[in-house]
């Protein structure tokens, strides 16, 4: 991580709403976990090369009243707000900031929802203590030579505006338990990092159940968990600790860094990570060579039939007899690409273990919708939004490429909702999907922007109305669906004939009957019971010995890499927690 980086990862905590933008270009580089949840979006990645009015204000043009021009680093200029898009009255506070190796200049906006009056003085005074805070962390962070450097300066101010004695950072080592690696102590308070070594997983267990759930830990009084908490109880109270707040910090640089060492050169396309060799292939390859390497007994072209464990061993019935062994890693994936192997045999492996399998559906896939129309529109492209909308209750909503079919809809956007379909469509509900064609529009905009279109050009008739801004198999659709006959003038269309079409643009709304089977699905959602699985080791609650990995249990994730991510990182703790058992 860079020092820019760093600044990110720290902001991405603060309960304030927190974004950063290219000063010359107006794109959008970070928004914090707060402002991506009130947008509803999963990452910045969702909104990757869009301006900043596009995203925060939903407009197609600048916004008049910004201050970019008036913005150094060093000092804020404070404003108020009200945001119509998600109804809040803000207090604003905007700073600039430069990145000491690129050289280039971000727009920092903090902001504050004041929008109960009777609270205002104490959050107003809270934002004030927090805009010091930033000021000179960003000041001082960014003018030194290293990230480690960078990291232990934001602590000290964190540990400062927070009136705190000590902070610091644990990461997990290999061998799953925590190490403390950064730490920041107020004058007169002993350090304590080189007594927070290699600390037993039972110690901080509880917090990452807790982190799991997207929530950070606050105790005001540590005497609150003397009886739930016991470990992490006697663990702070030896350290003269009596309050403490706790939140966690993701790096995925290690999984990157891990995949260097194996000679994978990783190169970036629009915040996706691919081999420099575009070969998918190679991942596969490195690991099966790192695995031999090792010396690994790696038996192939064997179906495991039946597991039963007796006197504190593994009994595994295959197609080339049996096997007894200590422990069991079940790794088998899920039913999608059967034609990789996939086959779902896991699963009943897993039941046979006393494992319940939460309904396993197919996900990342495409949707198949009534109507005749899509054989009309089949091959379109068209950058748009997708919303789902399950017993006439929004779900998910997702933007990008969407590409429509003879059947349906499908593309990323489509891929990223279609676990909630598949859901929705199992439990026999209702699931419709709702095509947004310019969902940097309002449908007011819409309207004008259509009814300029006529006037400028009334001699076009509707048929040519929509070229050079939709595909023209598109366009035929929506005339049809309105029943404008294409030999009409555009000089003749009627407010009701412009407010047809601009819901056809907005609100293409078309019934889901079914996904795409698991031959074409990328991943399943549903799986191993979750609960009946240890985090912290991936072995189950249920049977000592044995562990999960991957796709086989009830974890999924969008499009961009993540499901491999869980992959790994699964298989990397339950190969290490098994090693060691």
């Amino acid at each position: 991580m860079n020092e820019i980086e760093v600044i990110w990862k720290f902001l991405d905590n603060l309960d304030e709403y927190v974004y950063a933008t290219d000063i010359e270009t107006d794109e959008l580089v970070y928004m914090n976990r707060k402002l991506l949840e009130v947008y509803g979006l999963q990452s910045i990645d969702d909104v990757k090369g869009m301006k900043c009015y596009e995203v925060l204000q939903k407009s197609s043009v600048p916004c008049g009243m910004c201050n970019n021009d008036r913005l150094c680093a060093g000092k804020f200029v404070e404003w108020r707000y009200y945001n119509p898009v998600i109804d809040k009255y803000m207090m604003l506070k905007d700073t600039l900031v430069e990145d000491p190796v690129t050289n280039k200049k971000y727009r920092i906006e903090i902001s504050i929802d004041i929008s109960e009056e009777r609270s205002q003085d104490k959050m107003i005074q809270k934002y004030r203590d927090m805009e010091s805070f930033v000021n000179e962390a960003l000041k001082d962070a960014l003018s030194v030579e290293s990230p480690d450097e960078t990291i232990r300066i934001i602590l000290e101010y964190l540990g400062k505006v927070l009136n705190g004695e000590r902070t610091y950072i644990f990461e997990k080592n290999r061998d799953g338990r925590d190490d403390n690696t950064y730490e920041w102590t107020a004058p007169g308070v002993p350090p304590e990092i080189d007594n927070l070594q290699n600390l037993p997983p039972e110690i901080c267990e509880n917090w990452y159940h807790i982190f799991e759930e997207g929530k950070y830990v606050q105790i005001p009084d540590i005497e609150e968990m003397r009886l739930s908490d016991p470990f992490q109880y006697e663990n702070l109270k030896r350290q003269n600790i009596h309050s403490i707040v706790a939140m966690p910090i993701y790096d995925a640089e290690k999984v990157i860094a891990f995949f260097r060492e194996l000679g994978i050169y990783p190169k970036d396309r629009n915040g996706y990570l691919y081999p420099y060799s575009d070969q998918a292939s190679a991942i596969r390859d490195v690991l099966e060579q790192e695995v031999y390497r090792l010396g690994v007994d790696v038996r192939t072209g064997i179906s495991c039939t039946g597991i039963q464990k007796t006197n504190e061993r593994f009994s595994l019935q295959t197609s080339h007899g049996s096997l007894t062994v200590d422990q069991v890693i079940l790794c088998n994936g899920s039913k999608a690409a059967p034609s990789t192997g996939s086959d779902g045999s896991g699963y009943a492996l897993a039941r046979q273990l006393g494992h319940q399998i939460v309904p396993v559906l197919p996900a990342l896939c495409a949707l198949h919708c009534t109507g005749k129309h899509f054989r009309a529109i089949a091959g379109v492209r068209a950058q748009g939004k997708v919303s789902l909308f399950v017993e006439g209750e929004l779900t998910a909503v997702d933007t990008g490429e969407l590409q429509l079919t003879a059947y349906g809809i499908s593309g990323i956007p489509v891929f990223q909702i279609s676990r909630y379909a598949s859901k929705a469509l199992y439990e026999q509900k209702e699931v419709v999907a709702m095509l947004d064609f310019l969902p940097e529009y309002s449908v007011d905009e819409v309207k004008i922007l259509l009814k300029e279109r006529a006037n400028r050009q009334p001699e076009k008739t509707a048929e040519q109305f929509f070229t050079g801004l939709f595909h023209e198999k598109l366009a035929a659709v929506w005339l049809k669906f309105t029943k404008i006959k294409k030999e009409k003038l555009c000089g003749d269309f009627t407010d009701a004939d412009i407010q047809r079409l601009s819901w056809m643009i907005k609100e293409f709304k078309s019934p889901v009957i079914k996904t795409n089977s698991y031959e074409q699905a990328q991943i399943c959602c549903g799986g191993v019971d979750t609960t009946q699985i240890n985090p912290e080791t991936m072995e189950s609650r249920l049977v000592p010995g044995l562990y999960f990995a991957g796709e086989l249990v009830d974890v999924d994730a969008i499009c961009g890499g993540y499901n491999l991510t869980w992959a790994w990182a699964s298989g990397y703790v339950a190969g290490q927690s098994a090693a060691s058992a």
